[in-house]
């Protein structure tokens, strides 16, 4: 079991970011040269290996359904920042399409390889993610098991190759580092100047007796009202607060960079996504040490890219809802 971990922990992480909207710290890039000479079905080539227009969209489409199946139809199409949700989950991908080709190219060089129990797997892991594609989803990406193949063959060589050049590091997480918390809260916006009165009415009330969970769907601000966080992704001073509070604690009245807050503790230790907080941050602290290695390697190679194919590809109405490449990669590696 503890191999399977440190081995999946680079695409964990990976896929952790992507559809978090979270970005990894930025690395050395491959050159990219747009082109218009590849094959109409090829995406990317690095030296001799090309990447199939159907194994990204694998990639993509997992992603994007991701968020539809969240929150709807129309969200793909919300802009946020400068760019719809489309177009940032499109670009996050072929981030990581490119860090899995330039992954895969280290393997020769440093002659790593599948065994032939992995190959086995990637040929089962594949025959059963296109088993699970409804006709919408296989029309798509329009991809078939060798197309599957090919992707997952891909990932596990990537993840084989970061395990074993930082094999050697000594890294460790702690629960309390990764810890997870889990919260409810009532926030006032400072966009009125009683906005500190409000609040302490609402603190008032809750003295009182009033139900917390009704409280909140009637005066918070926040189309939120229940978090789960880990450290780093609050105003710190809102963070440790929250992160000394027991379960089922209310704190008093705290405040942020965006308003006035009354917290309810959930959990004080969301062990479930502590677990999958430190792979992550394992990941990334491996990434660290790695990515000497990588960016070096990375800055030699040049990737064509057919530009104007990616930038076809949209998730337009279809009945796509599949979302189970990671998990069933996962369950085989």
């Amino acid at each position: 079991m503890k191999k399977r971990i440190r081995q999946t922990v680079w695409i964990f992480a990976a896929v952790v970011l992507l559809l978090s909207g979270c970005q990894k710290q930025e690395k050395k890039s491959v050159r990219l040269v747009v082109t218009g000479g590849l094959a109409s079905d090829e995406l990317f080539k690095v030296n001799q290996d090309v990447m199939t227009v159907p194994e990204a969209k694998i990639l993509l489409m997992t992603g994007l359904a991701k968020y539809r199946n969240l929150y709807g139809d129309g969200v793909l199409q919300e802009t946020f920042g400068d760019q719809t949700l489309e177009d940032s989950v499109k670009e996050k991908t072929l981030t990581l399409l490119g860090e899995i080709m330039i992954m895969d190219q280290m393997a020769s060089k440093y002659q790593i390889a599948l065994s032939q129990e992995e190959r086995t797997k990637v040929k089962e892991a594949a025959a059963e993610y296109i088993a699970s594609l409804n006709d919408e989803e296989t029309g798509f990406c329009q991809a078939d098991e060798e197309d599957a193949g090919r992707l997952i063959r891909r990932i596990a060589l990537a993840d084989k190759v970061f395990a074993e050049l930082t094999a050697e590091e000594e890294i460790e997480v702690s629960d309390d580092e990764a810890r997870v918390v889990t919260f409810r809260h009532i926030m006032i916006k400072k966009t009125t100047e009683d906005a500190y009165t409000k609040i302490l009415t609402i603190q008032d009330l809750l003295s009182q007796g009033a139900d917390f969970d009704s409280a909140a769907e009637q005066y918070s601000e926040d189309v939120r009202t229940e978090y789960t966080v880990g450290r780093g992704e609050l105003d710190a001073g809102l963070e440790d607060e929250i992160f000394s509070m027991e379960d089922g604690e209310m704190s008093i009245v705290l405040e942020s960079s965006e308003g006035y807050h009354i917290v309810l503790c959930v959990s004080s230790f969301n062990r479930e996504a502590t677990e999958q907080n430190k792979k992550v941050l394992l990941a990334q602290m491996k990434w660290e040490a790695f990515e000497e290695t990588y960016n070096a390697f990375a800055r030699k190679q040049t990737c064509e890219f057919k530009e104007q194919r990616w930038e076809e590809i949209h998730l337009d109405g279809q009945d796509i809802s599949g979302t189970k490449f990671y998990d069933i990669y996962e369950n085989y590696f």
